[in-house]
């Protein structure tokens, strides 16, 4: 029974982790649609730094919260979840991306 706790600890904080960025990149994309300019470059470079720094295994998750939160940015699959994807059913060998 001990060794089962580590698991929900780990989803929880899969989970809170892809929840946070997803948070940062509604934050950025907020401040996109200022009509300050200083602010609106501030929030293009943080908005692209963030896109590139979410690790690639989290953004299907990290998509749905975007998805929820009702922003319009959207990140690409990493190339592990396309081959994933294609893949019929049985044979993803076995690894879950989420």
């Amino acid at each position: 029974m001990a060794s089962d706790a580590p698991i929900p600890r780990q989803q929880l904080m899969r989970w809170q982790v892809c929840r946070s960025w997803a948070r940062l990149i509604r934050e950025a994309e907020a401040l996109w649609h200022v009509d300050v300019p200083s602010l609106r470059r501030l929030a293009a470079g943080e908005l692209g730094l963030l896109l590139q720094e979410v690790p690639p295994l989290l953004r299907g998750r990290v998509n749905r919260w975007l998805a929820g939160f009702g922003v319009r940015t959207r990140l690409s699959p990493c190339q592990l979840e396309r081959q994933a994807i294609k893949k019929p059913a049985g044979e993803a060998g076995g690894e879950s991306y989420e």
